[in-house]
């Protein structure tokens, strides 16, 4: 009779664990899409349960609706992707989110795309005001949602000050950026009070692109951007071991 119940126990079991095996979908943990975007299928899952009545749940069907959908309904890719730092000026973010509407994921975008604002270059006291590709959009975001008439205050640990002084004589010049970095011993303190300070709106420029401050996510700050392989993009995440293992990045700050 023991025998008969051990049995019979052993078989329900199995048939449990095959209805459950056939039933379960495991998902890889969160991971870089061919985009950029780390993604967390299972988070996304459990997170937004109408994607799931609506698409099914699979990996797959969790990243393409949110590439079609997610992204521009402000859904969220991943657990760290959610908004935890309340110093973020969550209005601000709402209100470039707002403006997905009018600049769409995927809208084409590149150096065909002129802009001209009074707000560019006005801390280092120039007077060009024209600009295209990601710098346009960049602006076209800024001046929308802070105005044309505040004070963007310009921060590149030094660079362009130095810049100045040595090379003081007119014409083009190839500057050495080693002897910069030689010279500034402090470049890694000046950059990592840059990433803490980061905020809604702000503008981040690393090499010969421009990105606009979505909001942070842990060590990874959510930005949007235009001329991102000739398109608008919002959404892409770039992380702080990123930026500090750059040479420099630049950010432009409106003064409240």
């Amino acid at each position: 009779m023991k025998n008969i119940r051990k049995n019979f126990i052993t078989t329900i079991l199995a048939i449990a664990v095959i209805f459950i095996s056939a039933d379960t979908t495991v998902f890889a943990a969160e991971k870089m899409m061919e985009d950029g975007t780390i993604f967390d299928a299972q988070f996304y899952a459990e997170r937004y349960p109408d994607v799931v009545a609506a698409k099914g749940y699979s990996e797959g069907a969790m990243w393409e609706h949110y590439k079609e959908f997610g992204r521009r309904e402000g859904r969220f890719p991943h657990a760290g992707a959610e908004p935890q730092d309340i110093s973020f000026d969550d209005d601000i973010c709402n209100r470039i989110m707002a403006m997905q509407s009018e600049f769409p994921e995927g809208m084409e975008w590149d150096f065909d795309n002129v802009y001209s604002s009074p707000n560019r270059n006005r801390e280092v006291n120039s007077t060009l005001s024209q600009c295209s590709a990601c710098q346009a959009f960049a602006y076209i975001v800024l001046d929308r949602v802070f105005g044309t008439e505040v004070h963007v205050a310009y921060k590149d640990c030094g660079f362009v000050e130095w810049a100045s002084k040595r090379y003081t004589t007119p014409g083009t010049h190839v500057i050495d950026v080693s002897e910069y970095l030689a010279e500034n011993p402090q470049l890694d303190a000046c950059k990592n009070t840059y990433w803490n300070n980061l905020r809604s709106g702000d503008l981040l420029q690393y090499g010969d692109h421009i990105v606009v401050v979505l909001r942070k996510s842990g060590n990874n700050v959510i930005v949007a951007e235009g001329n991102f392989n000739g398109r608008i993009h919002w959404g892409r995440e770039i992380s702080k071991d990123f930026l500090m293992s750059l040479p420099l990045f630049c950010v432009e700050t409106v003064q409240w």
